[in-house]
């Protein structure tokens, strides 16, 4: 066996590298022995994901609850309208049924990964690549469980694998390729799109053509991303009557991530939601000597010390300051 793997190699060398065979092999055995072992609320809980997926399934529409909200932008489209297809086929909602489809998911992922890295490092670096990306001990966990984590890695390892080998020549057919790719990774995980500009602005750098042929290939790349990406905006700004982008949580997600009670996830340190984190947030912002009269409102409605009424009556009345 070779110790490099060059660009001109076939998927089929590829394929028969035993090495390669024996991580994807023990990917797969990993997978079934955790699902085994593992058959509880590790694997079984659901996320806003599932809830969609069953509303789709039962024609009640792209539909989902979060704290007793209904939303009709909740998440990005692809998962969910994934699981539903898959609980379709089977006849109905399975766990088992989204493991096995993930899970097979190991196969072109690790080759996919292999390749990129044996491509730009050797072979070596081809099976440590294959090996992080199939044999992660949080990615596998994901690949298990009914949510978008395990989805979404191999959507960005394939769109980065196109980038380097579709777009090598500048062929419109294979950019209108890698322009899809994007568009569907657009509807998965929307920050996608940063890696998308980037690659674009790679590409048009190393290919070897007028400029506006470069624009022209580039422009093919965006304009298929954009037409797969722009109707599902365009559905969300006429339900929703307002332009919102692909989903309407996301003003909640930066607030979750930057007030002053922020932790890793949407729970505060004292495990409550975030959305009822008013009292932590008073506190810490006295301890600072920052006033917070919103977040002091809420608090005390919270509290039962005041109602609604007299929390809008109160903050109306506060006297009129510079803006900062």
């Amino acid at each position: 066996m070779i110790d490099t793997v060059g660009p001109g190699v076939t998927l089929r060398r590829i394929t028969l590298d035993p090495a390669l065979i024996a991580i994807l092999a023990a990917a797969l055995a990993a997978r079934w022995t955790v699902a085994t072992m593992f058959s509880g609320p590790l694997l079984a809980g659901t996320w806003e994901y599932e809830e969609v997926a069953l509303n789709l399934l039962n024609g009640n529409g792209f539909v989902g609850t979060y704290a007793g909200t209904a939303y009709r932008a909740l998440v990005h489209p692809v998962y969910p309208a994934f699981c539903a297809f898959v609980y379709w086929i089977v006849g109905h909602p399975s766990l088992l049924a989204i493991q096995v489809v993930q899970s097979a998911a190991v196969i072109p992922a690790g080759v996919v990964a292999f390749d990129l890295a044996s491509t730009l490092a050797g072979r070596r670096a081809g099976l440590l690549a294959a090996a992080g990306m199939t044999l992660h001990p949080s990615l596998m966990l994901f690949s298990l469980r009914r949510h978008a984590l395990w989805f979404d890695a191999v959507i960005f390892l394939v769109a980065l694998w196109a980038a380097l080998r579709l777009g090598r020549q500048p062929r419109l057919s294979h950019n209108i390729a890698l322009g899809a790719l994007f568009g569907i990774g657009l509807l998965s995980r929307a920050t996608i799109a940063v890696f998308m500009l980037a690659a674009c602005a790679w590409l048009a750098w190393q290919w070897r053509t007028t400029l506006t042929e470069r624009l022209l290939h580039v422009g093919a790349i965006a304009g298929t991303a954009a037409v797969i990406a722009t109707p599902w905006l365009i559905r969300n700004a006429v339900v929703l009557q307002k332009p919102v982008g692909f989903i309407s949580t996301t003003p909640y997600g930066l607030w979750i991530g930057n007030n002053p009670a922020a932790t890793t996830g949407a729970l505060a340190a004292n495990g409550t939601a975030m959305d009822f984190t008013a009292p932590a947030l008073v506190e810490i912002a006295q301890k600072k000597g920052v006033e917070m009269p919103i977040a002091q409102a809420v608090a005390a409605i919270l509290s039962d010390r005041i109602n609604v009424e007299e929390a809008i009556s109160g903050l109306l009345s506060r006297p009129l300051k510079a803006e900062i």
